[in-house]
């Protein structure tokens, strides 16, 4: 599996599970063009990041073995002001959706692990909080 195909997996379970759960909670991707200044009160940001990639195995090239770790960071605004229960229900359900998962592509799968809560943060319009779900894959090259 490839980096590009382990995040198009994350992003596609990611996708129908949000809109399972919340299908009035807009979400945009890394990189993606999003209006924050015109953004609903309540919305998220997913962010997928390759942190470490190491050589598992020796061999001729096509059966050496690569583990690449990441972690995915849910960004979720809130309205400011209106108490942190909603944002705690919605770190809630990034984990039901993300964690300890296997996202199938091919032969191989990407898994993932517990979620972290982040410390929140304001900025007088949103109240902010990440939840970070690391994740692992493996790689024949």
């Amino acid at each position: 599996m490839t980096e590009q195909q382990a995040c198009e997996a994350i992003v596609e379970a990611w996708s129908t599970g949000w809109v399972a759960l919340h299908p009035d909670v807009p979400f945009t991707l890394d990189n993606e063009a999003f209006d924050a200044a015109s953004a609903p009160d309540t919305w998220a940001r997913v962010t997928i990041v390759p942190s470490l990639r190491a050589q598992g195995s020796m061999g001729p090239v096509g059966s050496q073995r690569f583990e690449s770790k990441g972690y995915i960071a849910v960004q979720l605004f809130t309205p400011s002001d209106a108490g942190a229960s909603t944002a705690r229900g919605l770190c809630d359900d990034v984990r039901k959706v993300l964690e300890r998962k296997g996202f199938v592509v091919g032969s191989e799968t990407v898994v993932t692990f517990a979620g972290s809560t982040k410390s929140p943060t304001t900025d007088g319009r949103w109240y902010q909080v990440t939840v970070t779900v690391p994740f692992l894959y493996w790689q024949t090259a």
